[in-house]
C-alpha cells in the first residue's frame, strides 16, 4: 500500500520499542548523514500492516529527514519498516527488525538530536456475524454455525467456554451440533458461550440460553429464498431454494408445476434449467417442500426475455398475396438481423393449412396447391430470443392464365436496336423482378430463352410486372436500359427485348443515386433504402460499415432497418457502402439528427380521491387526449393491482368504477394509450372510507418566523381535504399589513410578502394574520401566521429531507414516493430531481415522485431528490432504484406457535416480506370459528373452547395476486405448558487456589418461587469443595481452591418441583495468582517538551489483563494535560510545565495491584 495514502487514524503510536544502531556514514558532497538501525518489540503487543518509523523533535533548524517514504497528516516525515518484519507481515514482541538506513540532509554538519515514533495497526479483535438458535426440541439435534468477520482478514478459530454436556463445536467452521442421546435432550435453559479467536489475541464471545423444550406440534417448513424470476434464452437458468424447519425436520424439495426442461434437485432445492427460443414468455413455477407431514408452496412467474444485448430480426420482404389458381404458391421470405453472428430461422405459425411448407434456413414458403382467402402467419427467429412476424392473406385467382413474350439478342453494334444480322442469344434468364432488387429470388418466376433467343413467362395474373435479365459478366445491357415496366392485360403480351453488347473494359466503381435521409424520429421506424448503380451493370450488395446501435441493412435491397431509442437523441452517423464484387466500391454516409418521440396522450380530468361505503359505486370518468390530434380514440386501462382488487374500467371511454369497495388508502393507475402507442399514466391514492358524513379540511401548524425585508417571502399553505372537496384560501387580519397577499390561480394556496425596510418591526410587535381554507360545505380552518420583519438578512439553515425512499421498482408498475422535508427555519421548500432516469417527475411544491419504468430502465437508476427553501439552500438525497422485470412472490418470515391453552388467547402475529418492497395483505384461508386475521398487519388471533387439533391456512398476498400460504396446526391442550427454570447471571470464569469462590446464582421459575427450587452441581475432574450453601440455598461456594486440578467444567442444574431445569455449563480455570510487577524510575524532563512514556509492567500470568493508573503520592492533582493509557500504560504529556511532580502509576491485574 501507497504510504500516503494509509489512514493514519486508523493506526497507533507504539513507542514501547528499542533500537540498536549500527553503521552511521555521512556524504560530504551532499552533505547527508546516513544511520542504520533495527527495532526490536519490546511491547505486549503484535503490530500489523503498515509499520512506519517517525522522526519529530530535531533540535536544529538546519536539519531534516531526507529520503523519507512519506510525510503523515501532520507532516510527520517517517520511514517505512512494512518490509522488514517476519514473513507474515506480524511485528510480535521480542521480534527484531531487518536493518533500516534513515538519513538526514544536514548542510550545515551541526550535532542534533531527534525523537522517534513507531506507528502501526494493534491487531483488532473478531467480531460475530450470526444469530443463534436459541430454541430446539428435545428430540431434534440442535444445529448452530457460528459466525464471525475479522477485520484484518485473519482465519479465526472457534471453542466452546460454556455448553451442555454432549455439545460439541467444529473449531475451523463455527459448527455446533448437540445430538439427543437414547434419553433425548434435556429439557430446561442451558447456557452456551462461543469464543471466536483471531490468533494474534483478539478474540469476540457470544453467550445465549438455549431453551430445549417438549416436542411440539409439527410446524410447517417456510421458505426463507427469494426467486430467481428472470431468464434469458439459450443463458443457464439457476433458483437455489431455501427453506427452514423450525423443527429441524429434514426437507425433500419438488417442482408441482414448471416449464418443460427444468429440473429441482430433491435434497437441495437447486432449480436448473436452460430456457429455449419457444419458451419466451411468462411461465408458472410451483416449488414444493416437504417436512414429511407439511408441504409449503412457493409460486413465482417466471419470465423468460430474448439474451441481453440482443437485437431482434426484421422481416424486409413484401408478400407474395395472389396466386394463379391451380399454379404453386411460392414466397421468400427475408429478413435482416443488427446482430450479425445470429443464425435466423424461418416457421409458419398456427394455424398451418395442410401443404403449405417453409424451408426453415433459406425462407422460401411453399404451397402446391393453395386455397383462396387462407391467412399464412410466418416467424422468423434469432435463437436468442428475437423475432419478427408477418401475417399475409392469400387470394387464389381463378382467371386465363397470361403470358409474357420477349427476346434476347447481341446488339453488335450497341445501338439498342435489333438490326438485321444481329443474332439471338439463347441461354439467357429472364425473371419477374417483384421487389426490385435486381436479381433473382427464389419465389420470382422465370425462364431461359430458346435457340431463337425468345422467352416466354407463363401462368401470370392481370398486373404490373418489372421484366429483367439476369446479367452476365463481359457483358453489358444495351437496351432497355435497366429493368422494363410491362402491363399484363391481354392473354399474351409482348415484352421487351433485350439487347447485349460485348464489354471488355477496366471495372468501374458502382455509385449511389438515392439520396440519404437527415431526420429520424425516437420510436418510429427509419424508412430508407439506398439505391446504386454500376456501370457495368454488375449485381451490388450492400453493408452497413459503421451505425447506431440496432441498425442493420438488407444486402441486395439496400433496406435499412434501425428505430431509434430515447438515448440517441441528437445527432447520428452511419455508413452504408456498395460494392460490385469486381474490387468497386461507393460510401454513403447518413447523418441523422434525431429527435424525441411526439408528445403522447395527456389527462385532462382530475381523479376523484375519495370513496364512501354505503353509497354509490365508486365512479371516475378520466379523459385523456392526444394533444398531435384532439380527436383521435384513446385506449385506457387500469393496473393490474386495481384490476385484482374488483375495480373495472371501460377501455373506450374512460370510466372506471369500483361496486364492491373495501375499506382502506389505495393506489390505482390508469393508463391511456393513443393510435401511435404512445402511452400516458394517472396515478392517485384513493381512500375509501365509512364516514358518512363531510369532515372539515386540515391545514399545517401554525407559523412563527423571521424573514428579512426587501427580499419577496413565500408560503405554501399545507392543506388538504378529506372527502377531496375543493379548497379556497383567503387571508384573514392582514389589512394592516400592506403588500401581504395570495397568488393568484394555479398557486392559490401560496402566500407573499415584500417587507419594506419601514415594515421591520419591533420584536415584542410581529405582524399576525392567518390563512382561512374553506371546503365550500360550510368548514372553515385557519392557519396562524407570526412574523418578524428584520433588516438584516438572518442566517439561514438548509432544509432536511425527513422521508425514506423506495428503492425497487417493477417494469410496467408506476414508482411513488412522496418525499417530505422539514426546514428548521419554516421556510417553504421546493422540490426538484438533479438526477433520474427518464420519465421521472417530482411535483415541485408536494415532492411526489412519480416514474413508469420500461424494460431500458432495467437493472440500478440513480435518483437525486433535492429540497430547497426559499433562500437557496439545499438538502439532498441520493439513492438508487433496483428495476426488476417481474414481480417476486412475498415469503414468511415467522414460525407459528403451534400450542394454546383452553379459554386463553392465541395469539400469533404472522411476519411477511416482500422482495419487491410492496404492501401486503393478509387473509385466514381457513381456520376455526372466531379465528380472525387483520388484514394490514397479520395478527392472527383466537380463543379456543376446548381441546383440539385445530388446523390454520394463512395467505399473504402483494397487490399484483402473487401470494405464498402457511399451513400449521395448533394443539390445545386445558392447561399450559410447564415452563422451565431460567439462570440469569454469568459465573465467575476464575479461581484462585487458596481463596474462597463464590456464585450467586441468579434462577427464576415462571411457575413457582425460589424455594421451590433445587440447585445442584457437578464438576469434571471433581472439586469437592463446590458445592451449595444451605443460605441461601442458591449460592454456589468453596472455601478455600484445592491446588492440583487446572481447569474443571462446572455444570449448575435449577430443577423445578416438575422436573423442568436450567442448567448452565461452564469451564472454570484454577490458577495460582501472580501478582503484576511494574518499576518506574524519576525521570528528568525539557519544559515545552511532549513527555512520552510507556510504563513497564509484567505479569506472569499471561491471560491476566492489566489496567493502568496515574495519581500523585501527596494527593494533589496530576499535572494539566497529563494523561495515561488504562489499558496500554502509555503517559503522554504535551507542552510540560517546569516543576517537581510527585507521581504514583498503579498497575492491576484485577485482583492484585502493584
Amino acid at each position: 500500500e501507497e504510504p500516503s495514502l494509509v489512514s493514519w487514524t486508523s493506526m497507533t503510536d507504539l513507542t514501547e520499542f528499542a533500537t540498536a544502531y549500527q553503521r552511521t556514514s555521512f556524504h560530504d558532497r551532499q552533505h547527508v548523514l546516513y544511520a542504520d538501525l533495527t527495532l526490536t518489540n519490546s511491547g505486549p503487543f503484535a503490530l500489523e500492516g503498515p509499520l512506519y518509523l517517525g522522526i519529530t523533535n530535531i533540535s536544529h533548524p538546519s536539519v531534516q529527514a531526507f529520503g523519507a517514504s512519506g510525510f503523515s497528516n501532520d507532516g510527520l516525515a517517517f520511514f517505512d519498516f512494512s518490509h522488514l518484519v517476519g514473513p507474515d507481515g506480524a511485528f510480535r514482541p521480542g521480534e527484531a527488525t531487518e536493518a533500516l538506513t534513515l538519513s538526514f540532509y544536514n548542510p550545515r554538519r551541526v550535532p542534533f538530536t531527534y525523537d522517534l515514533v513507531l506507528v502501526g495497526q494493534v491487531n483488532r479483535p473478531p467480531s460475530f456475524t450470526s444469530v443463534p438458535n436459541v430454541s430446539v426440541a428435545q428430540d431434534v439435534t440442535y444445529q448452530y454455525t457460528a459466525k464471525a468477520h475479522d477485520p484484518d482478514g485473519h482465519p479465526i478459530r472457534y471453542h466452546l467456554t460454556a455448553a451442555p454436556v454432549g455439545m460439541a463445536i467444529e473449531s475451523s467452521t463455527g459448527q455446533i451440533v448437540w445430538a439427543p442421546d437414547s434419553q433425548s435432550l434435556p429439557l430446561g435453559h442451558h447456557h452456551v458461550a462461543v469464543q471466536a479467536d483471531d490468533g494474534f489475541g483478539g478474540l469476540a464471545q457470544q453467550s445465549f440460553v438455549l431453551a430445549v423444550h417438549p416436542p411440539l406440534a409439527n410446524r410447517p417448513p417456510q421458505f426463507r429464498s427469494i426467486p430467481v424470476v428472470t431468464a434469458a434464452v439459450g443463458t443457464d437458468y439457476a433458483y437455489q431454494t431455501q427453506a427452514f424447519d423450525p423443527d429441524g425436520d429434514t426437507l425433500t424439495y419438488g417442482l408441482d408445476e414448471a416449464p418443460a426442461g427444468m429440473v429441482i434437485d430433491q435434497t437441495t432445492g437447486l432449480i436448473q434449467w436452460t430456457p429455449t427460443e419457444d419458451q419466451q414468455g411468462q411461465h408458472t413455477v410451483l416449488v414444493v417442500v416437504s417436512d414429511g407431514q407439511f408441504q409449503v408452496q412457493q409460486r413465482y412467474q417466471l419470465g423468460v426475455f430474448p439474451s441481453a444485448g440482443n437485437h431482434p430480426p426484421t422481416i424486409v420482404s413484401r408478400p407474395v398475396e395472389s396466386v394463379l389458381a391451380g399454379t404453386e404458391y411460392r414466397y421468400q421470405v427475408v429478413a435482416v438481423d443488427p446482430d450479425p453472428e445470429d443464425s435466423l430461422r424461418y416457421e409458419l405459425v398456427d394455424p398451418v393449412p395442410d401443404g403449405l411448407r417453409i424451408d426453415p434456413q433459406t425462407g422460401l414458403i411453399t404451397w402446391a396447391a393453395p386455397l383462396d382467402q387462407t391467412p399464412i402467419s410466418v416467424q422468423v427467429t434469432d435463437g436468442r430470443g428475437g423475432s419478427d412476424q408477418q401475417t399475409l392473406m392469400l387470394n387464389v385467382v381463378a382467371a386465363t392464365p397470361r403470358t409474357i413474350r420477349g427476346h434476347v439478342f447481341h446488339d453488335v453494334d450497341g445501338n439498342g436496336q435489333w438490326d438485321a444480322g444481329e443474332p439471338a442469344l439463347p441461354g439467357r434468364m429472364v425473371f419477374l423482378d417483384r421487389n426490385g432488387n435486381d436479381r433473382r429470388d427464389l419465389d420470382e418466376p422465370w425462364t431461359v430463352t430458346d435457340a431463337a433467343g425468345q422467352y416466354e413467362l407463363g401462368d401470370v395474373l392481370e398486373g404490373t410486372y418489372t421484366v429483367a435479365l439476369q446479367h452476365v459478366p463481359g457483358w453489358l445491357q444495351t437496351t432497355p436500359v435497366g429493368s422494363a415496366s410491362v402491363v399484363v392485360d391481354q392473354p399474351i403480351v409482348a415484352g421487351p427485348d433485350f439487347g447485349l453488347t460485348a464489354h471488355s473494359q477496366p471495372n468501374a466503381a458502382p455509385y449511389f443515386t438515392s439520396s440519404p435521409p437527415t431526420e429520424a424520429t425516437v420510436g418510429v421506424a427509419l424508412h430508407y433504402t439506398a439505391r446504386a448503380e454500376d456501370p457495368d451493370q454488375d449485381p451490388l450488395e450492400y453493408a452497413l460499415v459503421y451505425g447506431p446501435e440496432g441498425m442493420a441493412i438488407e444486402p441486395f435491397s439496400g433496406q435499412v432497418v434501425w428505430t431509434p431509442t430515447a438515448n440517441e437523441v441528437g445527432s447520428v452517423y452511419a455508413g452504408i457502402q456498395v460494392t460490385d464484387g469486381r474490387g468497386g466500391a461507393a460510401l454513403q454516409t447518413l447523418a441523422l439528427t434525431v429527435g424525441a418521440a411526439s408528445l403522447g396522450p395527456v389527462f385532462t380530468s382530475q381523479p376523484i380521491r375519495v370513496a364512501r361505503l354505503g353509497t354509490a359505486p365508486y365512479q371516475y370518468p378520466a379523459v385523456a387526449e392526444d394533444p398531435d390530434d384532439p380527436a383521435a380514440s384513446i385506449r385506457y386501462w387500469l393496473d393490474t393491482a386495481s384490476l385484482l382488487r374488483g375495480m373495472t374500467i371501460d377501455a373506450h371511454t374512460g370510466v372506471v368504477q369500483w361496486s364492491d369497495m373495501q375499506l382502506g388508502l389505495w393506489e390505482v393507475t390508469v393508463w391511456a394509450a393513443n393510435q401511435n402507442d404512445q402511452l400516458a399514466y394517472q396515478w392517485f391514492p384513493l381512500q375509501v372510507t365509512d364516514q358518512t358524513v363531510n369532515q372539515p379540511p386540515q391545514v399545517g401548524p401554525d407559523v412563527t418566523m423571521t424573514i428579512p425585508a426587501q427580499v419577496t417571502w413565500y408560503d405554501r399553505v399545507p392543506a388538504w381535504d378529506p372527502d377531496d372537496d375543493p379548497l379556497t384560501y383567503t387571508l384573514v387580519d392582514a389589512t394592516g399589513i400592506p403588500g401581504l397577499a395570495m397568488l393568484s390561480a394555479p398557486h392559490t394556496s401560496w402566500v407573499t410578502w415584500t417587507p419594506t425596510l419601514d415594515q421591520v418591526n419591533d420584536p415584542d410587535s410581529p405582524y399576525e394574520f392567518s390563512v382561512q381554507v374553506s371546503d365550500g360545505q360550510g368548514h372553515l380552518v385557519q392557519r396562524a401566521y407570526r412574523i418578524d420583519v428584520v433588516a438584516d438578512v438572518p442566517r439561514n439553515r438548509p432544509p432536511e429531507i425527513t422521508s425514506s425512499p423506495r428503492q425497487l421498482a417493477l417494469v410496467g408498475q408506476v414508482y411513488a414516493y412522496q418525499a417530505t422535508a422539514i426546514d428548521p427555519d419554516g421556510h417553504a421548500v421546493h422540490w426538484r430531481l438533479d438526477q433520474q432516469p427518464p420519465g421521472m417527475t417530482i411535483d415541485d411544491q408536494t415532492g411526489l415522485v412519480l416514474w413508469a419504468p420500461n424494460s431500458a430502465d432495467l437493472g440500478p437508476q440513480a435518483v437525486t431528490v433535492v429540497a430547497i427553501d426559499a433562500f437557496g439552500a439545499a438538502d439532498r438525497q441520493p439513492y438508487t432504484i433496483a428495476v426488476s422485470a417481474q414481480n417476486r412472490p412475498p415469503y414468511f418470515t415467522t414460525a407459528p406457535r403451534t400450542w394454546a391453552t383452553v379459554d386463553q388467547p392465541y395469539v400469533y402475529h404472522v411476519g411477511a416480506a416482500d422482495p419487491d418492497d410492496q404492501p401486503l395483505r393478509f387473509e385466514l384461508a381457513a381456520g376455526p370459528q372466531g379465528a380472525v386475521i387483520q388484514p394490514q398487519i397479520g395478527l392472527l388471533t383466537w380463543t379456543p373452547e376446548s381441546a383440539t387439533e385445530q388446523g390454520f391456512s394463512v395467505r399473504v398476498v402483494d397487490p399484483l395476486g402473487l401470494d405464498a400460504i402457511q399451513n400449521f396446526t395448533v394443539d390445545v391442550q386445558p392447561l399450559p405448558p410447564n415452563q422451565p427454570p431460567i439462570i440469569r447471571n454469568d459465573p465467575p470464569h476464575l479461581a484462585l487456589v487458596g481463596r474462597s469462590y463464590a456464585w450467586q446464582v441468579d434462577a427464576v421459575d415462571p411457575d413457582h418461587a425460589l424455594a421451590e427450587l433445587t440447585f445442584s452441581v457437578a464438576t469434571d475432574p471433581v472439586v469437592d469443595c463446590l458445592s451449595f450453601a444451605d443460605v441461601p440455598r442458591n449460592r454456589l461456594e468453596c472455601d478455600a481452591i484445592p491446588a492440583g486440578i487446572d481447569q474443571t467444567w462446572v455444570t449448575v442444574t435449577v430443577t423445578d418441583p416438575l422436573g423442568a431445569a436450567a442448567q448452565r455449563r461452564y469451564l472454570l480455570t484454577l490458577r495460582q495468582n501472580n501478582p503484576p510487577l511494574v518499576s518506574v524510575a524519576d525521570r528528568t524532563i525539557i519544559a515545552g517538551q511532549t513527555f512520552a512514556y510507556d510504563v513497564p509492567a509484567t505479569d506472569d500470568d499471561p491471560d491476566d489483563v492489566l489496567a493502568f493508573t496515574l495519581t500523585t503520592t501527596d494527593g494533589s492533582s496530576i499535572p494539566p494535560g497529563m494523561t495515561i493509557d488504562p489499558q496500554l500504560g502509555r503517559i503522554r504529556w504535551p507542552d510540560a510545565i517546569v516543576g517537581s511532580y510527585p507521581l504514583r502509576v498503579s498497575v492491576t491485574d484485577g485482583i492484585d495491584t502493584a
